[in-house]
C-alpha cells in the first residue's frame, strides 16, 4: 500500500515539511493560499493595487528631487509588501508614499511664491 523509498517517493503518511498549495479565486484575481507546517498562513498573490509610483515619479521630477525619491521607495516598499500577502503594510506604505508627495508639492510651491512674491 505504501510507497517504496527507493524511487524517491514519499511515503504518503509521513508528515511533510514543504509547504502545501491550495489555490482559489478571488473576484477575478487568482490568490494562492500557502500553509507552511509551523502553523503560519500567509497570502501570495500576483495583484497589486496601485502604489502611486507615477505620482512619486512625478514628484522627484517636476517638484522636489528628494522628497520625490523618498516617494519613490514607499511606493516600490508598498507593491513589495503587496506582492509578499501583507496588505496591511502595503497599504500603509502607499499612503504615506502619497502625503509625502503631497507634501513636496506644497513645500515646494510655497517656496516658490515666497521667492517670487
Amino acid at each position: 500500500m505504501g510507497l517504496s523509498p527507493e524511487k524517491g517517493e514519499r511515503n504518503p503518511v509521513e508528515k511533510s515539511t514543504e509547504p502545501q498549495y491550495n489555490s482559489i479565486e478571488f473576484n477575478d484575481k487568482k490568490k494562492t493560499n500557502i500553509v507552511n507546517p509551523n502553523g503560519k498562513q500567509y497570502y501570495v498573490t500576483t495583484y497589486v493595487p496601485d502604489t502611486n509610483l507615477t505620482f512619486a515619479c512625478l514628484v522627484c521630477l517636476c517638484f522636489s528631487i528628494p522628497l520625490g525619491f523618498v516617494a519613490m521607495y514607499f511606493s516600490i516598499s508598498a507593491a513589495r509588501f503587496y506582492r509578499d500577502g501583507d496588505p496591511k503594510r502595503g497599504e500603509r506604505k502607499a499612503t504615506c508614499s502619497v502625503f509625502i508627495s503631497l507634501f513636496s508639492i506644497v513645500t515646494t510651491v510655497l517656496v516658490i511664491m515666497a521667492y517670487v512674491l
